[in-house]
């Protein structure tokens, strides 16, 4: 069987129902893959079902008959908060795209005294809502039919205040001497804290030791 095209649409979806595709969803299906009348396709809106349905017609409002619906099975025990680092735009959506890939289950973006953005409000804004996009595209891809919160960016030192809780919290670190393989009987909720393209400052990697976290790498290679 032909894998199904998977749309992510923020509607509420319901079991044997027709419904008008968003906007977006419906660019992408008629626009973007060319699907035509009586293909097939997925639909999901974060609350962690798939959607099995129809293209029943193409047009302004493209309609789409839904079938049954199945839950989706794909989210992973280990519950990870990634704290990242904010890098320019193309490095950013790369890290957004591929840890919802991975499986995260929170994304936190900390300005650091390598990151390259302003902090501008309007700009910010829209940069939460590209971002947004990154990661429901990317749970499209990857199978997911649960969307990775996406907090507001902070300043990292300002995140570093909050009060101090009982899940693991790493930093990420080339030359660490401890390593994730090194790390044994997880806990089932963890804060990953992994730095712009340029890396943390050493006041920044000292600020995050103070507040719990311990310095992690991924082992002897470096990775590009």
């Amino acid at each position: 069987m032909a894998r199904r095209s998977r749309f992510y649409t923020p509607r509420s979806l319901h079991a044997n129902s027709v419904l008008v595709l968003d906007k977006n969803a419906a660019h992408h299906a008629t626009q973007v893959l060319r699907l035509k009348p009586e293909d097939a396709l997925v639909l999901f809106n974060g609350d962690g079902f798939d959607y099995a349905a129809t293209l029943l017609s193409t047009g302004k409002q493209p309609q789409v008959a839904i079938g049954e619906k199945t839950l989706n099975h794909r989210e992973s025990d280990f519950a990870i908060t990634l704290i990242q680092g904010i890098s320019r735009s193309d490095k950013m959506d790369f890290t957004l795209q591929k840890s919802v890939e991975l499986g995260v289950a929170k994304i936190q973006p900390v300005f650091c005294a390598r990151s390259i953005l302003s902090v501008d409000e309007k700009r910010l804004r829209k940069k939460m809502q590209h971002w947004t996009a990154v990661i429901q595209s990317a749970c499209e891809q990857s199978g997911r039919s649960v969307l990775p919160e996406l907090a507001a960016p902070q300043k990292l030192a300002d995140y570093l205040q909050r009060p101090a809780t009982s899940v693991s919290r790493w930093i990420l670190q080339p030359g660490a001497s401890l390593t994730f393989g090194s790390i044994a009987s997880p806990q089932s909720h963890a804060h990953l804290l992994i730095g712009p393209e340029g890396g943390f400052d050493a006041k920044e990697v000292e600020l995050a030791c103070v507040h719990g976290f311990a310095p992690v790498s991924l082992g002897p290679r470096v990775l590009r």
